[in-house]
């Protein structure tokens, strides 16, 4: 993260597709770093940066799920729509979040 960039929350979660990592939202940014664990040592070690764009890339966020609790998100890469779905423990808390970044960001 640059210095001009502010944590807002971050979370381990599981994305649907990719598996395991980190979710983070900054007031410019969304990140998924992915992670891998190992159960004997309980060690976690981050891997790559699957996710890193700017908010201007995103174009929707919604939530999903009363017991599997997914923030859905969906984002412009070079011409492509991607859509993920982020499982988190309080998927009204991420959409209450991006959302008021989302905000703030574009206007």
């Amino acid at each position: 993260m640059t210095k001009n960039n502010r944590k807002i929350v971050q979370e381990d979660c599981h994305e649907d597709s990719m598996g395991s990592g980190v979710l983070t939202l900054t007031n410019t940014r969304i990140i998924f770093d992915k992670t891998h664990g190992r159960i004997m040592d309980l060690s976690k070690k981050f891997g790559e940066t699957v996710i890193n764009t700017s908010l201007e890339n995103v174009i929707k966020v919604w939530k999903e799920g009363i017991f599997m609790k997914k923030i859905c998100v969906q984002i412009k890469i070079n011409d492509k729509i991607m859509t993920y779905k982020f499982g988190v423990f309080n998927n009204t808390k991420w959409l209450n979040h991006l959302q008021i970044i989302l905000e703030n960001y574009k206007n």
